[in-house]
């Protein structure tokens, strides 16, 4: 088999099909693959294409076969006229038993192996090892001597014992014997073992898991006596991670809207599920869109690994070279390595001020520097919820006289014990609202819901996916939870 790989612009894609089709014949198979090359936090790089070719060195075996090929089994040779066929005269040889010799040159005599009717029935081969015919080449046959002498031993010493196998007994039989008997220890082989073992551990994971559904308030038996169209939605609500609880609460309601669900269709069933969650997801007192018309500081706080610096870099190219605002970029995570490079990079390539601070006062100076910016964008360090003396040095950065908009980052990903621990320990510094990132990773987005739900926390901005900086969702607080809510109901 041959391969080779062409690589071009996507948009050459016809001529590297004829060049593999040129060099390798037209009888080439061809496989294309487009990614792309190049660019900062994905501006300016390049769309291309991979072609690999492959001709086939043997007709009709396909170019990415993985099944190697094998010779031909040599076909067995006839057998030699006037031989017979030798007889292996041994007691380990599955289906055949000694035979006899006869003459003084050793010929061996061919002999039908004697196979048992019944697998336990050993009498009928005891009866074919009988003693040879001539004593005098006895010694030349090692294992007919102890056979013959074991014969009777087998079959008169022991009448009561029998190799055939007793009739199974019956069900109600079985069920009483098993009952009055003692329980008996039978030696495990080591691969039984292992399953024992392994089933042991599958019934203390249902045992937990059951416990679990019991302490939700939901035994794993339990199921909501819902019309089958609201039904169905519970049970999505479910698979995306809401809770049961949350997930009754809002069924129930879908089926208060719109009273008979009978014949409801599905788009309704949607619409009133997302009016519900719209109604309980935002705080009561509605947050004002962000605006230019004055000088915004928005600081992105949050743990390690959520997106703060790319969802930095997306907010920088929209208001700059979307809206075409004056945006001024400031920094404060010295922790990660080339954190400062990256995010110098991206501010040279769009044209934009930045400034490293490595304390509360270098970062009073950095704000005073860019007062006629119309947004400051702000970079921290990622912070352990559980690390509580980084989490005292971020709130030092949020004691200056200027006004910072604080807004937590966090991904659509985590699980809900972790978000309603993230939320209590950056809750403390005082947040403004909340960004989530990553919803293009997930579909169990309930955990986002049911922070929403239970503290209506304001939604600022959604992310979802590497490009910059298209992969943004920006508008006011309704129309992001509602983005959020049908990517729950649908």
């Amino acid at each position: 088999m041959r391969f080779k790989t062409y690589i071009g612009g996507y948009k050459e894609l016809s001529r590297l099909i004829a060049d593999a089709q040129h060099d390798l014949g037209p009888e080439v198979v061809i496989k294309t693959e487009y990614f792309t090359e190049g660019g900062f936090f994905g501006i300016g790089a390049r769309n291309m294409v991979r072609v690999t070719a492959g001709v086939e060195d043997h007709p009709g075996e396909s170019p990415f076969s993985l099944h190697t090929r094998t010779a031909p089994l040599p076909s067995p040779a006839a057998p030699m006229p006037g031989v017979a066929e030798m007889v292996t005269d041994s007691p380990w040889h599955v289906g055949h038993v000694p035979g006899s010799m006869n003459g003084t040159n050793g010929t061996a005599t061919p002999v039908a192996a004697v196979t048992p009717a019944d697998p336990l029935d050993v009498a009928p081969v005891l009866e074919a090892s009988a003693p040879v015919s001539h004593p005098e080449l006895a010694p030349e046959l090692p294992f007919a001597a102890p056979v013959q002498s074991n014969v009777p031993d087998v079959v008169e010493s022991e009448p009561t014992e029998s190799f055939a196998p007793s009739p199974e007994p019956s069900p109600v039989m079985a069920s009483e014997e098993l009952a009055a008997t003692a329980p008996v220890e039978v030696p495990v082989a080591p691969a039984d073992a292992a399953l024992a073992v392994v089933l042991a551990e599958l019934r203390a994971l249902r045992g937990e898991f059951d416990a679990i559904r019991q302490g939700s308030g939901t035994p794993a038996t339990a199921t909501p006596g819902f019309a089958p169209p609201v039904q169905t939605l519970y049970e999505r609500l479910l698979e995306r991670e809401l809770p049961p609880s949350l997930a009754r609460v809002l069924a129930t309601d879908v089926e208060q809207r719109l009273g008979d669900v009978t014949h409801a269709t599905g788009a309704e069933i949607e619409e009133a599920a997302i009016a519900t969650l719209l109604a309980h997801c935002r705080p009561a007192t509605p947050v004002e869109p962000l605006t230019h018309s004055t000088p915004k500081v928005l600081m992105l706080i949050g743990p390690t690994g959520v997106g703060k610096t790319t969802t930095l870099a997306k907010l920088a190219a929209s208001f700059h070279l979307v809206d075409e605002q004056q945006v001024a970029l400031i920094t404060a995570d010295t922790y990660r390595i080339a954190a400062i490079d990256q995010l110098r990079t991206f501010a040279q390539i769009i044209n934009l001020p930045l400034e490293v601070v490595f304390d509360p006062l270098e970062f009073s100076k950095a704000l005073g520097l860019h007062e006629q910016a119309q947004v400051v964008l702000v970079d921290t360090a990622g912070r352990s919820p559980k690390d509580e003396l980084r989490l005292g040095e971020l709130k030092r950065f949020l004691s200056v006289e200027h006004p910072v908009e604080t807004l937590l980052v966090v991904t659509a990903t985590t699980k809900a014990p972790d978000l309603r621990l993230i939320l209590d320990r950056f809750g403390a510094l005082g947040l403004d609202g909340l960004i989530v990132t990553k919803l293009d990773e997930t579909i169990a987005i309930g955990p986002i819901l049911e922070l929403l739900w239970e503290r209506q926390l304001p939604v600022r901005f959604l992310a979802n996916g590497q490009n910059v900086p298209d992969d943004l969702v920006r508008g006011d607080e309704a129309s992001l939870v509602r983005v959020l809510a049908e990517q729950l109901v649908r």
